[in-house]
């Protein structure tokens, strides 16, 4: 892939509970960009880089973040679910390829 520009998507429903789960969509973004792609993170809530950074111990940014809903619906879980995906899949059409590494999206 080396001197070819890849956008990749990853979609991951929030970095912020620092756990397995985004430990893995850390690591997939920091292979994908040591291969010279450009990465798109779709989440549905802002990431708080400071606290990924302390709890996990990696500093790996995408070089773009879209929130997919820039709204709270917690209220309504099963309706933000569904709003999610339609986002996702309008989202997913602007990459090259697109990687779930959360599930529920």
């Amino acid at each position: 892939m080396k001197g070819l520009i890849v956008k990749i998507g990853i979609i991951h429903y929030s970095l912020n509970p620092c756990g397995g789960g985004e430990r893995l969509c850390l690591t997939t973004m920091e292979a994908l960009k040591k291969e010279g792609c450009q990465i798109k993170l779709a989440t549905v809530e802002k990431t708080d880089w400071n606290k990924v950074r302390r709890m996990l111990g990696k500093e790996v940014k995408p070089d773009e973040e879209i929130i997919l809903l820039p709204f709270d619906l917690r209220a309504f879980a099963i309706y933000q679910r569904l709003l999610s995906y339609f986002l996702a899949y309008r989202f997913s059409r602007e990459c090259d390829l697109t990687l779930n590494t959360h599930g529920d999206i």
